[in-house]
This record gives structure tokens, sequence and C-alpha cells, in this order.
């Protein structure tokens, strides 16, 4: 590992310490599970140390930090700094730098860290949720973005934060942090939602946080969820084994260094005025374009996935003779050899929200191997989406 990674880990190390002399429950990231479980190599983005707490654990575990009084470290959150960008923890060396671009000066020690995300769970009223939602975007708004594109909505929510805020913006954070912590405490609708970042939410069902157990990371053993697949395949779907860790290239727009402090870099580079809006015209301008790219990309791969698909059907036509003759003799091991390239196409489809089906008769034959072979929950799907069609 680089200087970077190892001081990242040396972090992780450090909360996982914390944690278990406090016994208090974490689990890491799935991006860090995938890696513990596949046994695969530290990751060198080093934006990607995290690990996940309920928020009960996650104020426990910001008093035991506060308690513990560790020189060197500090820990970020919306209690001890008016501009910190969310209901999350932020565990940092301040002798180190990690400073982005995008979000400016939103941390008061931008060093390299570990994020501390909360699983969120939420009232049951929709109302409740509704205001919750809007004051935390709100505060969001009101924290420096250069990388962001704003939504109206999100602007007028900025707005009335920012009349709020007369009253001190850092009693205000205090408030709101409090108020996420207690009302975001337990499951909604039997699951929690895990925020990665601005624009990424995902839902995880609650049953998955109810046991932890040991996975060696680098030689160093952390928490991860009892039933980790299940963790896993929420993630990332049913082929999370087969995702490749892909290759990392620098940022641009992050500068880290594990031997140059915060704080002597924020004094050498002098205003931060310069960069910060240098870098909000540059996103500006490049906009359109952007916007165009993605659209190009979202057309290719959509291209990509029915030609795929339109491949298989072919092939799996032309073996309709020999398809039948094995469902006829039972041999369901050259069925699955058959089917398998299909199961995933169509498992990809379905994650995307698509559907494509075969002919009539042969998807009859493969709804059936499905429910035969223990598939009945893909199965099940097939025959909604067959019966909306």
């Amino acid at each position: 590992m680089n200087k970077e990674q190892q001081e990242v880990f040396s972090l992780l190390m450090e909360i996982d310490k914390i944690c278990r002399e406090n016994r208090i429950p974490y689990f890491l990231s799935p991006q860090l599970t995938l890696r513990a479980v596949m046994n695969r190599p530290f990751s060198q983005n080093p934006l990607t140390g995290c690990v996940v707490m309920k928020t009960g654990d996650m104020e426990r575990f910001r008093r035991a930090f506060k308690k513990k009084q560790m020189s060197g470290r500090v820990l970020e959150s919306m209690c001890s700094h008016r501009f910190f960008p969310g209901f999350y923890l932020r565990y940092e060396n301040p002798d180190t730098t990690c400073y982005c671009l995008h979000v400016g000066p939103n941390f008061r020690y931008p060093g390299l860290g570990v994020n501390i995300l909360p699983l969120r769970g939420g009232p049951a009223s929709e109302k409740k949720e509704k205001i919750l939602d809007i004051l935390e975007t709100g505060w969001m708004e009101t924290c420096y973005s250069y990388g962001i594109e704003w939504k109206f909505s999100s602007m007028i929510w900025g707005m009335g934060m920012r009349v709020l805020c007369l009253a001190g913006r850092g009693r205000v954070g205090k408030s709101l942090y409090r108020l996420f912590a207690r009302a975001r405490k337990n499951p909604r609708g039997g699951a929690y939602l895990l925020k990665s970042s601005r624009t990424e939410t995902k839902s995880y069902p609650a049953d998955i946080f109810d046991g932890v157990r040991d996975a060696e990371l680098e030689g160093h053993s952390f928490l991860i969820p009892e039933n980790y697949k299940k963790y896993l395949r929420t993630a990332f779907g049913e082929n999370y084994a087969q995702i490749s860790p892909g290759v990392y290239r620098n940022n641009f727009t992050v500068m880290t260094s594990a031997e140059v402090g915060c704080g002597e870099f924020l004094k050498e580079i002098g205003s931060q005025k310069r960069f910060l809006n240098a870098r909000r015209r540059q996103f500006l301008t490049d906009t359109p374009m952007r916007r165009t790219r993605d659209h190009f990309e979202e057309a290719w791969d959509h291209i990509k996935l029915y030609g795929t698909g339109s491949e298989l059907r072919t092939g799996l036509r032309q073996k309709k003779e020999y398809i039948f003759s094995l469902y006829e003799c039972g041999d369901y091991m050259r069925l699955e050899a058959v089917f398998r390239p299909y199961t995933r196409w169509i498992r990809r489809c379905m994650d995307k929200g698509e559907f494509c089906g075969l002919d009539d008769d042969i998807m009859e034959l493969y709804l059936n191997y499905l429910e035969e072979t223990a598939q009945g929950e893909l199965a099940g799907r097939l025959r909604t989406e067959l019966a909306r069609a």
C-alpha cells in the first residue's frame, strides 16, 4: 500500500479498536466488505474509507471519542463545524491533507479520513419524514458545493435554512444533528436507508444488521454483517462476486498527501476563493457537454443491453428442440448451462427496470425450470412482468 492507503487503513483500525473497546457494533461499507470477503487488496482511492453504523451507535461513538480525547485525531460532524455537509461523522488525521475542490471549506480539518455513515430509519408518518428530508436538504444546500447541479426545489429549501441560520448556524447544526439522530433511530418499513453520497441512496432490509461477524482485510479483522451475502446482493446485485475492482485513476479535483498537514496546506495556498470560484466556473461551462456525454453513454448501454438480449434469444431459438429434450429428460445440469447466460442477462434487465422475454413456449419452459430449481423469486418477478406486458 502507498502512504495514503496506509494512513486511511490505520484510521479504520483505530475506529475498529474504539468500537470493540466500547462494544459499539459497526459494519464495513459494501465496497470494503466485498474486498474483505473476496480477499481483494485495499482500495487505492483515498475517499473509499467508510464504515456504517446505526444512528444510536454513531452517537455512542461520538461520545466515546470525545471522552477518549485522542491527540492527532479529529472527529467532525454538524455538532463541531458549522459548514459540515450532512448527517454523518468524519474521523480524520489533521496532519495529512485531503482537499476536494467540489466541497471547498466544508471541513475544518480537510485531512485523510474515514466517513462514518448512519443507517437511516425514520418516523412512520410520511409528513414527518418529508420535513426531515427538507431540513437535511436545506442544510446541505447552504454548505459549499461547487460540483453539484442545483435544483429549484432544493434552492427554495436552502433559502428557508438560511433564514433559520440567522439565529446562529452552529446552534442550528447541533439542533439538527440531535433531531436526525433521534428521529432516524428505528427502521422505517423494515428497512434502513444508506446515503453514500449526495445523490446515491439505497435501501437495505433491517434484518441484515441484526448480527456481526469478523472478516479479514489486509490481515486485520474488521466487522461485517452476519448476513453479508444479502448485504452484498442488495448493494451490487446477484453477481456481486463477478464485479471487477477496476483501476483507480487520480482525481484532479482532489489533492491528497500523507506527509503535509492540512493546516500547512491551507496556509500555503492562501485564499481558497480563487480556486473554488475557478472550479465552479469550469463546472458550469462543462455542464452542457457533460449532459450530452451522459445521454450518449446511457443510450449506448441501452443498445448493448438489448443487443446482447437479441443474440441470446436467437441462440435459444436455434436450440429449441435440444432445450425441450433436456427438460423432458430432467437434465437440469445441462439446462442450467444453456440458460445461464440468459439468466444473468435477465437479472441485469430487471435491475435496470427493463424486461424482454422469449418466445411463448420457451418462456413457459424457462419459468417452469426456474421454479423447479429453487429460483422461484426470479420466476415470480418474470410472471409479474409478463402479466403487465
